[in-house]
This record gives C-alpha cells, sequence and structure tokens, in this order.
C-alpha cells in the first residue's frame, strides 16, 4: 500500500494485451519484499485473515460494541506502522471525544480521568504516579506523528465524496505521502449526494464512489455502519430479502458482535445491544477498576484471503482492542 503501484496506475488505461504489460508486472511483484500486501492493524491473526488491511473495509456492528474505537485503533496502527497519515471522518461523535479515545489508547489511561482530573497535576497523587507518567510519554510521543492525524468533524461540514477526493488529495502532498488511510464513521449519517429510491441503493451508489476514491487515492478506506437490531437478526437468520447487507459491498466486510451473541445463531427475541452488565473486572489503577468484553470480530467477507471468526477482548474505558490470547 506504500507505494502506488504500475497495476493501479493503468486501472482506466485502454484496453492492452498482456505482452504490453507483463514485463513491468513482473518487475513489481519481484520488487516487494513484505510480510503484507495492505497495512497492519497490529491484530495478528486478522492481518493474517485480510493479508493486511488494502481496498474499500466495510465494519459493521450494532451501536454500542466499539466500532469507532476499532476504527481509530486500526488508523493509529496504520499511521505508528507505515507512516501512513489517517484521515478521521467523524460524523457521530464529536472531535474532541475521538481526541480523548486516542490519548485514552496510547496511553492506557481510562478515559474517564481525562475528563474529571488535571492530568499534569497527576504527580501530586501516589496512587496516580504511574499514569501520569504515561500521560507525559504519549504527550511527547504524539508530538512526532500529529502532523499526521487529521480528525474532521464531517456533522459541522458539508462533506461529500467530492471534499474527501480534494482533501485527501492535499493531505498526501502536504505530509509528502504516497497513500492514505480514511475512515468513514459512520455512513449512515453521509448526505445524499444522488437521489435513491431506497437506502440500499443510497449505499450502493456511495460504496462504488468510496471504491472509486480508493483507486484514484491509492488509499485504503475503512466505512463504519451502525447496524439496526432488525438488520443484525436478518444476519442470523442469512434472510436478505433480496440484497446483501452492506458489509457485504467492501473488498472486505466485518460484523464486531459481543462473544455471547456470535457463538450460535439467536433466537430473534433474544437479540439485545451490548451493554457491557456483565464485566469481568481487572485492576488498572489503584483507584480504577477497568472493564472488558469478549467479542467476535466477524469476517463475512473477504477478498483477500480467508472469512472465519477472530476473538477479541474490548476495554471500553481504555478505547483499546486486544487480540485473546
Amino acid at each position: 500500500m506504500e507505494e502506488k503501484g504500475y497495476l493501479m496506475q493503468r486501472e482506466y488505461d485502454p484496453i492492452v494485451s498482456l505482452k504490453d504489460e507483463w514485463n513491468d508486472f513482473i518487475d513489481e511483484i519481484g520488487s516487494k519484499d513484505k510480510e503484507f500486501a495492505g497495512f497492519k492493524t497490529g491484530l495478528e491473526d486478522l492481518d493474517k485473515a485480510l493479508n493486511g488491511l488494502q481496498g474499500l473495509i466495510v465494519l459493521g456492528g450494532l451501536p454500542g460494541v466499539g466500532k469507532t474505537t476499532l476504527a481509530l485503533q486500526m488508523a493509529l496502527s496504520v499511521l505508528l506502522k507505515h507512516n501512513t497519515p489517517m484521515i478521521y471522518y467523524t460524523l457521530d461523535t464529536e472531535k474532541t471525544e475521538i481526541m480523548v479515545k486516542l490519548l485514552s489508547h496510547l496511553s492506557k489511561i481510562p478515559y474517564q480521568i481525562f475528563k474529571t482530573k488535571n492530568m499534569d497535576a497527576l504527580d501530586t497523587n501516589k496512587f496516580d504516579r504511574q499514569a501520569y507518567l504515561d500521560y507525559i510519554k504519549v504527550k511527547e510521543d504524539i508530538v512526532n506523528i500529529y502532523d499526521k492525524i487529521f480528525i474532521i468533524n464531517a456533522k459541522r461540514s458539508q462533506i461529500s465524496t467530492v471534499k474527501i477526493r480534494s482533501q485527501a488529495t492535499k493531505i498526501k502532498q502536504l505530509t509528502n505521502a504516497s497513500s492514505v488511510f480514511i475512515v468513514v464513521d459512520y455512513i449512515e449519517n453521509f448526505p445524499v449526494e444522488v437521489e435513491s429510491p431506497d437506502s440500499l441503493t443510497k449505499y450502493d451508489n456511495l460504496l462504488t464512489t468510496f471504491k472509486e476514491l480508493q483507486i484514484e487515492l491509492n488509499a485504503c478506506i475503512l466505512i463504519v455502519s451502525r447496524k439496526s437490531i432488525s438488520s443484525y437478526k436478518d444476519y442470523q437468520r442469512g434472510n436478505f430479502k433480496g440484497a446483501l447487507p452492506i458489509e457485504y459491498k467492501g473488498d472486505s466486510g466485518l460484523l464486531l458482535v459481543c462473544r455471547n451473541e456470535s457463538e450460535k445463531p439467536t433466537e430473534p427475541d433474544k437479540i439485545k445491544k451490548c451493554l457491557f452488565n456483565d464485566y469481568t473486572r481487572l485492576e488498572n489503577f489503584d483507584f480504577n477498576p477497568i472493564s472488558k468484553q469478549e467479542m467476535s470480530l466477524m469476517i463475512i467477507k473477504n477478498r483477500f484471503g480467508i472469512t472465519g471468526q477472530l476473538s477479541l477482548t474490548f476495554y471500553p474505558e481504555l478505547a483499546r482492542f486486544e487480540q485473546k490470547k
């Protein structure tokens, strides 16, 4: 993903025979020496399954299961591991909330603390000493990368795919980057650009445009989709009413669910939101117990590898997912 390859450049060229392209193609694949074709997420099994993040990815799930956290974690991993700028368009969560999640994820300090305590004075409290040191380190580390982090409150601006194209192109120029990682969170709030008879057609049109953008910008684009209870019931039943769910419309489709909802088909009347009311407790700081929730990330479509199900542990207060050991 770091370099714009020969085949990407020739995507829209006139029809030519393989003879005209073969030598350049062989040179390109022969020059590659990297672990995955796409970007690393920091979640080893997911990287292996997807061969790295690449193309157009759709991440779906019920409200409250951690989609924004996972999308932000992926974007940060791409930046930290590949030095690739991240552009996060939020159409739901406030920009300051995303920034707090970012701090919490990198420092492993519960996000409530950033909202209730004077972090620069934490060294005066013996219980908070380690948190203070972690906070100072993260502040110093972010200075090295914040010129490649772009969080855009899209719900306060007239966002469009045309504007995304323009902004991403400018950011690539400003950062001298060959690629960018773009998150759109979430697509249900994205303005209608072409009048559509129904929501399915609207999403089809939007995702077609985003796929064109992904190719044109040599980017990786992650689309977050908020599923309703009824659409999740349809997924469990395998009842798509003649149309596949939005997670099937990208190059890769991911569905994030609570572990107890993914292990076996659930009766329609048993579907519920993941409310994290049955936490297992673990101690992070003396003054603050941290909650965790066992989750499943279901790879329901994968153009670049296998489908299947990954086990993750979600720490909501730390804005962090970890691969289950």
